[in-house]
């Protein structure tokens, strides 16, 4: 339905022959095609849209889905402020808390992760001389 409703959009969906699917990825990424409709399972993974600054989409329960969906248009060489926007009725509220709540976890785990890290990469030197060096008088 989107596709129909929305000036310019194309649509990749499971039964898009590859080669077509390729194609269109191509045209999306030139520029050729201005709306590129598609559910995060077939494009979330992979592709590198840094030319896309705008993504919509809709709630669901899959944080990684989600993640991956939105890093797309967070490449190297993204020059433009990324907008991006989850459609919900009212009974989805409850799957949007849950996705708020999981990304969330995900940064309290990233951030341990990141200290973990920093603290096997301290290397402790212990100075062993601590006797005062008496410089010859001709120094």
């Amino acid at each position: 339905r989107l596709e129909e409703i929305i000036d310019d959009a194309v649509q990749v969906s499971g039964s898009t022959p590859d080669d077509r699917k390729c194609e269109l990825y191509e045209a999306f990424e030139s520029g050729e095609i201005r709306v590129l409709v598609i559910k995060p399972k077939i494009g979330a993974w992979g592709m590198n849209w840094q030319h896309c600054a705008h993504g919509v989409t809709y709630p669901s329960h899959s944080y990684e889905q989600d993640y991956q969906s939105r890093r797309r248009c967070y490449r190297f060489g993204q020059k433009n402020e990324v907008r991006w926007d989850t459609v919900a009725t009212e009974g989805e509220i409850r799957v949007l808390e849950n996705m708020r709540a999981k990304a969330r976890r995900a940064d309290i785990m990233f951030d341990a992760l990141v200290s973990h890290m920093n603290e096997a990469l301290k290397i402790e030197k212990p100075n062993h001389y601590t006797k005062k060096v008496e410089a010859p008088q001709w120094l």
